[in-house]
């Protein structure tokens, strides 16, 4: 159990710290000459592994990140590190023609440079940049049909989930994504230029913190009262859920009893698992959102 919570952090450590350090403005896809469509590829984030299953060359992959969790299949692959520790001399082993990374790491750029190993460095931070990520991984591996599918996929889903909540007054929503148990003082949200905040966008909510600048700011208790959200969605890791999807940590609210969202008991724990990862599931993930938003606009 521990273990798992290590790990679900780690999660969320690894798209924090993966985001925030490439700034807006560099380009969407940084690469090395791939003469022929790869055949040993080495995935170091868990969203690029998805995506490259997502395409259908799960096939290809002879290694991937120690935080990978989807789809199953991905989880009997050999397991080379993350961002913050790969292990070269893991990867070195597997003989790869080509690593594909999320984010600026110059250790492996480094890496691949001294052993002549093609690479491709990807900035995924708000849908549009996922897209063309998703298609310059198509690109490389040949598939690029594949690729614009995938794309339309994802967008068809989220277009559904639009039309569901389309017409309904949008209420206020505070999403957070980390905070230490028992306290508020490391309380951290999604700006709007993350995809966090068009999948809550997608879903029918108004993200309180919609006007930050940075893509994942640290707010303070006051700031959060004073917004007064209706809707909080806590995302937290598997390991800290009861079966039934409840978490021990929604108790803290209670410290905040004067909230709408507190007073009316709408707050919700989705799996971080679920939800932190751009790629083929986030069609999904607005889904899971909306129905927490507004249940009634999906009742069968």
């Amino acid at each position: 159990m521990n273990h798992l919570k290590t790990t679900a952090v780690a999660l969320i450590l690894f798209l924090l710290g993966c985001l925030l350090a490439w700034a807006l403005e560099n380009p969407v896809a940084t690469d090395s000459t791939v003469t022929s469509p790869a055949n040993r590829i080495i995935c170091l984030s868990p969203s690029i592994v998805e995506i490259v299953y997502g395409l259908n060359q799960g096939h290809r992959i002879v290694g991937v990140s120690d935080y990978c969790v989807h789809p199953p299949d991905a989880k009997s692959k050999p397991l080379v590190g993350g961002y913050i520790n790969p292990n070269f001399e893991r990867i070195l082993a597997l003989q790869p023609d080509l690593i594909i990374f999320q984010g600026k790491h110059e250790r492996i750029d480094a890496f691949c440079q001294r052993k002549n190993v093609a690479w491709l460095q990807l900035k995924m931070d708000n849908f549009e940049t996922t897209f063309r990520a998703i298609e310059s991984i198509g690109e490389k591996l040949g598939c690029i049909e594949q690729a614009v599918g995938l794309r339309v996929k994802i967008e068809l889903e989220c277009e559904q989930v639009r039309k569901a909540v389309s017409g309904r007054e949008r209420p206020r929503v505070f999403l957070s994504l980390f905070r230490s148990r028992g306290s508020f003082v490391t309380l951290t949200t999604v700006g709007p230029k993350t995809f966090l905040h068009e999948l809550l966008d997608i879903a029918g909510g108004e993200n309180i913190f919609s006007d930050v600048k940075q893509l994942y700011p640290e707010i303070s208790k006051e700031a959060l009262l004073k917004r007064e959200p209706q809707i909080i969605i806590e995302i937290q890791p598997v390991a800290q859920m009861a079966p039934e999807g409840d978490s021990p940590l929604a108790a803290d609210w209670l410290q905040l009893a004067g909230m709408p969202a507190v007073k009316d008991q709408r707050i919700y724990s989705v799996p971080g698992e679920d939800v932190l990862f751009q790629g083929p599931r986030m069609g999904q993930t607005s889904l899971q959102m909306a129905r927490l938003i507004f249940p009634e606009a999906f009742d069968e």
